[in-house]
């Protein structure tokens, strides 16, 4: 599998995570998918080892599309058995953190 199709692989897949949330986000509102880690090796017999896990970032075109599936996470343990191991957590920067632990207190 070259890396164009593992990009590819990588985008179908949260495609239909965030399809399946059926809150309306379609493959229109992803702007860009980023998948971290290493990339599992090639063997000499053609077969492919995979990292146990790898995170993906998944950057979507509007604020509104992260919240609503940042509201409907209850519905993850109820989707396909693919998705699982999927864990979702909203990517926010240390100065966001600080200013949220800022409002709590």
């Amino acid at each position: 599998m070259t890396v164009t199709e593992q990009i590819a692989d990588v985008r179908r897949f949260c495609e239909q995570l965030l399809f399946s949330f059926n809150v309306g986000i379609y493959a229109e509102g992803i702007r860009r998918v980023l998948h971290f880690g290493k990339r599992g090796t090639m063997s000499a017999s053609g077969t492919t080892s995979a990292p146990s896990t790898r995170q993906i970032l998944i950057q979507l075109r509007n604020h509104t599309a992260r919240t609503l599936i940042i509201e409907n996470l209850y519905k993850l343990k109820s989707l396909q058995e693919k998705f699982k191991d999927v864990i979702i957590t909203d990517d926010i920067t240390q100065k966001e953190r600080d200013e949220c632990k800022a409002l709590v207190a």
